[in-house]
């Protein structure tokens, strides 16, 4: 029997090629115990990514130009009618009650920005066990598997149009979200497997012109707070090498 649709959550899926790896996705996430709906975003795909998804029936939406993934995020926002949203990585292997966990964490909670537990391996065996719900506060950003509450993101000032070609969206949205007060959390409960880049490197080979990835020192001159307010906390009155040693486990 086919899994239930929950329309509460809508996921949002940016493909730049590597079709193999967003059939492994598409596997993982046929197995969910509930569906939601799901869009995919082209952004420039050089091989038949798109024909391919669309000949299976899926949702592919094709820009006029290319959004790059931090303008995924911004048209995902302003696209979305659900009162959650994910925005995913397509080099993303989902536990089978990903959906299923992730609506119950934002409507049993009150975070605003939730991401999931990352396992080191693809093992459904691994991806799929199941336990209490367990929600805390994030200290450190993982922005490959991103879900919101639409509502409270709205009031984020949207990713500028200089900064869309800049990697690593979770730092403006995360980063924002903890300046403005939001509750950012990961849930221990729900699983997730990432490959690892390959849709970062993918599209670094095909880019005409170099994509910045943000290091240290423009993480802090374009985002000042970080040096007064930092997600941390308590844990800055740690040693550096302790704090190493705690933070995985949070």
């Amino acid at each position: 029997m086919d899994a239930e649709t929950n329309p509460r959550l809508a996921l949002v899926v940016p493909i730049h090629g590597q079709l193999e790896v967003t059939r492994r996705f598409l596997a993982s996430f046929e197995r969910q115990t509930v569906r939601c709906p799901l869009v995919f975003v082209d952004d420039a795909s050089p091989d038949d990514s798109v024909d391919w998804l669309r000949a299976h029936g899926w949702e592919v939406y094709v820009p006029a130009e290319r959004l790059w993934y931090n303008g995924v995020v911004n048209w995902a926002l302003d696209h979305t009618s659900s009162p959650y949203l994910g925005v995913l990585n397509n080099d993303l292997v989902l536990g089978r009650h990903f959906v299923e966990e992730a609506v119950r964490s934002f409507e049993e909670t009150r975070f605003d920005l939730l991401v999931p537990q990352t396992v080191p391996e693809g093992d459904p065996s691994v991806l799929d066990r199941r336990g209490r719900r367990r929600v805390r506060s994030l200290w450190r950003q993982e922005g490959w598997c991103m879900l919101f509450r639409v509502e409270a993101v709205r009031r984020l000032p949207p990713i500028p149009v200089h900064h869309l070609r800049l990697w690593y969206g979770d730092t403006w949205l995360f980063h924002h979200a903890w300046a403005a007060g939001l509750k950012v959390g990961v849930m221990r409960h729900n699983r997730v497997f990432h490959a690892g880049s390959v849709t970062i490197k993918a599209a670094e080979a095909r880019a005409p012109h170099p994509i910045i990835a943000q290091d240290h020192e423009h993480r802090h001159r374009h985002y000042p707070w970080l040096d007064k307010r930092r997600p941390l906390g308590r844990l800055r009155r740690l040693p550096r090498p302790l704090r190493k040693l705690i933070l995985p486990y949070l």
